[in-house]
């Protein structure tokens, strides 16, 4: 995204339907005027198929305490939706917002930050993976949220879907959030610039591989733009949303950060950086009291490990594994739930999801094994996204949201 206005594309209009449910570098950017806001209540009255929708009102058991900055009255939207990627397996796989980054999912990262901003409620739209992540979620005490679920019937595209989110919610600041991001910087400046410059839309933003700027999947809202985004049919946000308030003379501001600080997995690339970045600078921020910290590694305490086996440098072993004697492990590397590492195996610089098997003596480098896959033994993997013997048309095989595991009975580590 550049800081010149994108070409206008008019909103199109598509029936749809909606539903609620509960879950168990810095600079501003340049626009014309502010466009007058309109009524809170036009925006509500304006989806005849949400007229009787309602939402639960209940509180999680525990908040934040209150930053005293604001940001406890912003409401959070997530967008955990899936669109295909395509080009290869990992693009296509299904429920990406629950894939593990450093030992928990992304989109539990992305809860976890915006709660340690003093956010104290979100609503999350996963669209056809609502069930899976409320499963995975609950309603949101673990994080210190109060978490709903927002469910389109009909695609309706991000912006679409934050404004359904967002439409019966009292707050006047919203923040839209990527479940496919990890932020790694403090709220309260993008929130001020936001606010101080009056912004219908403040994206933040970061320099892009050619220079420009590219949003980071993180955007402020103001209340009035919710009346500006059509309460049907699908709506994007850089190529419907900020083109029509630009012609309405709205103002849409940018806030810049460093790259680095918001990571963002788009790919098998870049999900590998953003695990490596994770494992390297947040074992302590990820890893909680059921993890035993040998060495650089942090290693839960319901694992079997022989005393021969070697770590060497930061790496995470996750519940339920077995690291037979001999095996070697180089980090930076993340170990799933229940994977079984042979005798004489060794792993460096790759990821384990969970319930894998490397065989005895096998090697396996900067590599990324799918669920359920097995490294016969003896053999070398490098550089790959390995999905064993499953078969190369099945990506819903190589994850899926229903085997995520249950905590094991502890057991024993022997380091």
């Amino acid at each position: 995204m550049s800081d010149r206005d994108g070409d206008a594309i008019e909103a199109t209009a598509d029936s749809g339907g909606a539903g609620w449910s509960r879950g168990g570098e810095q600079s501003g950017g340049t626009a014309t005027t502010v466009a007058p806001p309109l009524s809170r209540r036009s925006s509500r009255d304006k989806n005849p198929a949400r007229a009787d929708a309602t939402r639960p009102k209940s509180q999680p058991a525990s908040r934040p305490a209150d930053p005293g900055d604001g940001t406890a009255a912003i409401h959070a939207v997530v967008v955990a939706g899936d669109h295909g990627w395509g080009g290869d397996a990992f693009g296509e796989i299904s429920c990406r917002p629950l894939l593990e980054l450093a030992g928990r999912s992304i989109i539990a990262h992305g809860l976890d930050w915006l709660s340690a901003q003093g956010i104290r409620s979100a609503a999350v739209c996963a669209n056809s993976n609502t069930s899976a992540v409320r499963r995975h979620l609950g309603d949101g005490r673990e994080f210190g949220l109060s978490l709903d679920y927002y469910c389109d019937v009909m695609p309706r595209g991000p912006a679409g879907c934050f404004r359904d989110a967002a439409v019966d919610c009292d707050a006047e600041t919203f923040l839209m959030l990527s479940g496919m991001i990890v932020p790694r910087i403090g709220i309260t400046d993008a929130v001020r610039h936001h606010r101080s410059s009056r912004s219908l839309v403040t994206v933040v933003a970061c320099p892009g591989a050619a220079g420009s700027l590219e949003p980071t999947g993180m955007y402020l809202f103001s209340r009035e733009v919710l009346d500006r985004i059509a309460p049907t049919g699908y709506q994007d946000i850089k190529e419907t949303l900020l083109p029509h308030l630009r012609r309405l003379g709205g103002r849409v501001g940018m806030f810049r950060v460093h790259a680095e600080q918001v990571l963002r997995v788009t790919d098998l690339e870049s999900y590998m950086r953003a695990n490596r970045i994770m494992i390297c600078e947040s074992l302590d921020a990820v890893c909680g009291s059921e993890y035993l910290t040998v060495g650089q590694a942090r290693v839960h305490r319901a694992c079997v490990i022989h005393p021969s086996v070697r770590i060497i440098g930061p790496a995470i072993i996750g519940p339920g594994c077995t690291l037979e004697a001999d095996v070697v492990v180089v980090g930076p590397t993340s170990i799933g739930t229940g994977c079984h590492l042979e005798q004489g195996a060794v792993v460096s610089r790759s990821t384990f999801w969970s319930f894998c098997r490397a065989g005895r003596n096998a090697v396996v480098d900067n590599c990324l094994l799918a669920q359920r896959t097995d490294v016969p033994a003896g053999q070398e993997l490098r550089d790959t996204f390995w999905t064993g013997r499953r078969p190369a048309d099945d990506y819903r095989t190589i994850w899926s949201p229903t085997w995520l595991p249950k905590q094991p009975a502890a057991v024993r580590v022997a380091c």
